[in-house]
């Protein structure tokens, strides 16, 4: 009886796979709220991402500002979805190679008709984005540009006059524009985008060791044709 006993609890000792729990990787989703689109297409993918993996996740909505401390300390595991020049602000940050995303930007506008030509074709007008983007350091340096901190306070200041333009990912906010104060506002979406671009998956440098397995798992989720079924899905929002 002692032999069996000594022998379940080295069988526990050598076998940390038994008792150690499955690891509950964090993201940081800047932009995102849970309840609009992007947010709900990024949080598929993850799903089959991590099921790759091996390991659970928790998508976690926050300020673009607060988002890079916390990946910086690694008190959150990755930032999900930025550009390549995120690198600047966090340059202990490990970077995937393979783009999370490719999004469009697009240009909001209240009862003004205009062809956009890239952010050059905006300088004109009075802006409004989202506090924190990284983009906005890199694209909007010559622009009048006033910052919010959610989506729907972008399409209020649109609303209320405030602003000419709101320049966003149209997953923030097509699905919002169903809302019914804002069917009867006059906002639409300019065409064509203003740009479209690639963005990446930040990990902490304290997690960094989980960067190449999950860039093996996103080229595999591409592989499967997921992507392409998520962009009809958003077409059809």
């Amino acid at each position: 009886m002692r032999f069996l006993y000594y022998f379940l609890v080295l069988l526990l000792v050598l076998s940390p796979a038994v008792v150690a729990a499955q690891e509950n990787l964090v993201f940081g989703a800047v932009g995102m709220e849970k309840h609009e689109l992007g947010c709900k297409l990024a949080s598929v993918i993850l799903q089959e991402i991590t099921k790759h993996m091996g390991v659970t996740y928790e998508l976690r909505p926050l300020p673009a500002s607060r988002a890079a401390i916390l990946l910086e300390r690694g008190e959150i595991h990755a930032d999900l979805s930025r550009i390549a020049e995120f690198q600047e602000e966090v340059p202990t940050a490990v970077r995937v190679a393979e783009p999370f995303l490719q999004i469009p930007y697009y240009a909001y506008a209240k009862n003004l008709d205009l062809t956009v030509q890239g952010w050059e074709s905006l300088k004109p007008y009075r802006l409004v984005t989202l506090r924190g983007f990284h983009i906005a350091s890199v694209f909007l340096r010559e622009h009048q540009t006033q910052f919010v901190d959610s989506t729907e306070s972008a399409l209020d200041f649109l609303m209320a006059g405030r602003a000419d333009i709101f320049s966003m990912i149209s997953t923030q906010v097509d699905s919002l524009l169903k809302l019914e104060k804002y069917q009867i506002s006059g906002i639409k979406k300019l065409q064509p985008p203003i740009m479209v671009m690639d963005t990446y998956t930040y990990f902490s440098k304290k997690h960094s060791s989980y960067a190449p397995p999950y860039e093996e798992a996103l080229v595999q989720v591409k592989k499967s044709g997921l992507y392409e079924k998520l962009a009809a899905m958003a077409a059809a929002e």
